[in-house]
């Protein structure tokens, strides 16, 4: 990559109109700066609604290599908290509307724990997140240090019913389940093969939501995909 960008240049975006540059701003040393003139490397906030994820700036037929995936998945995990815990609600909100507009940037709670989970690309995206929560929603947050994101999936086909009235099956229906592992990247895909008839869409959706509830940590804590 090359180039430089300077304040008030006024940039092609790639397939659409051009954007003119008003403001630039450059995390730096866990802060958020402004900056009149931005290099190669550099990572850049340019505070505009035109700009979308994976745009262009500049001519992308130069670029060095193709555009990465749609929408790449978090890498990085870690808890945040309010350092004054009547701010827990402030904090949610705010991080769901940065959530909303990062798809990057993805927000939970545990339903174990009640933590507040969160899921990103990198260091500096968390440096960035941090920031934008002290400087424009004044709320002053503890994060953990952050973790690898681990996903865990079935090695093989596998096949399981538990019979009404057998021990230990605490429910009043035999329920049977099959796994079968999918090619990386498929996701999670559930069907039933119970007609309506038989079971009614009301109990058919809580087996649903089960499973889904159970395939938030499988064996080894991590959420369970393909």
């Amino acid at each position: 990559y090359s180039g430089t960008l300077r304040l008030r240049d006024t940039v092609a975006l790639a397939g659409r109109e051009k954007l003119k540059i008003t403001e630039m701003r450059i995390p730096s040393k866990g802060e958020i700066v402004r900056t009149d003139t931005a290099y190669p490397g550099e990572i850049v906030i340019l505070p505009s609604d035109s700009v979308r994820l994976n745009d262009v700036l500049g001519d992308q037929t130069r670029l060095p290599r193709k555009r990465w995936r749609e929408a790449p998945l978090p890498m990085l995990r870690t808890t945040i908290a309010p350092k004054t815990a009547a701010q827990r609600e402030r904090l949610l909100d705010a991080l769901t509307q940065l959530a909303d507009t990062d798809p990057l940037l993805r927000c939970e709670v545990d339903s174990i724990t009640h933590e507040i989970i969160l899921s990103f690309l990198g260091r500096v995206q968390l440096e960035v997140v941090s920031a934008l929560l002290s400087e424009k929603y004044k709320i002053e947050t503890v994060v953990k240090e952050p973790t690898v994101i681990y996903m865990e999936r079935p090695l093989k086909a596998a096949s399981h019913t538990i019979h009404i009235e057998v021990p230990p099956n605490p429910f009043w229906a035999s329920i049977g389940l099959s796994v079968t592992p999918l090619p990386l990247g498929s996701g999670v895909q559930y069907e039933s093969r119970v007609s309506l008839g038989y079971l009614n869409q009301s109990f058919q959706n809580a087996v649903r939501d089960g499973i889904r509830y159970g395939l938030e940590q499988g064996l080894f804590g991590w959420n369970v995909t393909d």
